[in-house]
């Protein structure tokens, strides 16, 4: 039980550490973040699905390594629109959480690497 409440304080605790370096890159853009400007400040944004990039700040590993969660900014395939952020849980650790972001409320499994579940926080493309 402390266990669980452990990771689940470490992946808010990682969250929020997302979100306010987003917001630093993001004041440093009168637009907002683009793919580019993350990629100049050493994150790392790829195309996994429909062409939209997906980016993760410097220092955190890709999927295939296997981290317990992972927490992405998502843009539209042009690179320039924020859609939103995406939280991916290893499938090893989800327990059924709800997620507040997809049209269905939950995880959606994602077989990338070891697996994961993914919580989109956007509206996917259709």
């Amino acid at each position: 039980m402390k266990a669980m409440k452990a990771k689940g304080l470490l992946s808010i605790a990682a969250l929020i550490f997302v979100c306010a370096l987003a917001g630093g890159v993001a004041m440093s853009s009168a637009a907002g973040p683009t793919v580019s400007h993350l990629q100049a400040h050493g994150w790392t944004c790829t195309t996994p699905h429909l062409g939209l990039f997906h980016c993760r700040p410097p220092g955190s590993n890709p999927l295939p390594a296997g981290p317990a969660s992972v927490h992405l900014l998502v843009f539209d395939p042009s690179g320039t629109n924020k859609l939103g952020t995406e939280t991916l849980i290893r499938s090893d650790l989800y327990a059924g959480q709800p997620c507040q972001g997809t049209p269905v409320g939950r995880y959606e499994l994602i077989p990338v690497g070891s697996g994961y579940y993914g919580c989109h926080h956007f509206a996917l493309p259709s």
